[in-house]
C-alpha cells in the first residue's frame, strides 16, 4: 500500500504524525516491509495470515452475537469495515473470498448445522440491520457477500 493511500484510509481515526510513528514502529519490528524504491509498504506474510485469521474470527463472532442477542451493539467490524471495497481489483477480491468469506461461511454452516440454515441466519441478520433504522450500508453489503457466496456455492 502506498503511504499516501494509508494516510487517506486512516485519516478518520489517526492523525498524520501518529500514522507515521506507527508505521515506523511496525517497520522497525519487521511486521511491515517497506519497499526502498517507493513509499510502499506491505504486511509480512505471517502477519498478514494472522491478521486475516483474526479478522475472520472476529467477524464470525459478531455475526453469531447478532443472531444470539438480536442487536448490533457489538458488531463493530461487521458494520464499519468493508470486507470488499468497490475499488478492489479482481485478484484481491478472489483472495478475500478465499481467506475470509469462504472460511467464515463454512463456520456459519457448521454452527447452524446446515447450509440452508446458515442462509436463513444471514437473512435474519440482514433483517435486523434493516430494522435498526440506521444507515448500515457497510453491514448490509458484508452480509450480502456471505449470502451471495452461500447461494452460489451450495455446500450441502
Amino acid at each position: 500500500m502506498a503511504y499516501n493511500q494509508l494516510l487517506r484510509e486512516t485519516s478518520g481515526f489517526l492523525d498524520q504524525s501518529t500514522s507515521l510513528n506507527s508505521l515506523s514502529w511496525l517497520v522497525d519490528k519487521s511486521f511491515v516491509q517497506r519497499f526502498e524504491d517507493e513509499l510502499n509498504y506491505c504486511l509480512r506474510p505471517l502477519v498478514l495470515k494472522a491478521a486475516t485469521l483474526y479478522f475472520a474470527d472476529k467477524l464470525f463472532d459478531e455475526l453469531v452475537q447478532i443472531l444470539k442477542n438480536n442487536n448490533l451493539e457489538e458488531a463493530n467490524i461487521t458494520l464499519t469495515q468493508h470486507i470488499v471495497k468497490d475499488d478492489n481489483d479482481e485478484t484481491l477480491k478472489i483472495e478475500i473470498l478465499r481467506r475470509i468469506i469462504k472460511p467464515t461461511s463454512t463456520k456459519l454452516i457448521t454452527q447452524s448445522g446446515r447450509h440452508s440454515q446458515a442462509i436463513e441466519q444471514l437473512m435474519k441478520i440482514k433483517k435486523t440491520l434493516i430494522e435498526a433504522q440506521r444507515n448500515h450500508e457497510i453491514g448490509l453489503k458484508n452480509v450480502d457477500l456471505f449470502l451471495d457466496y452461500l447461494t452460489k456455492h451450495c455446500l450441502e
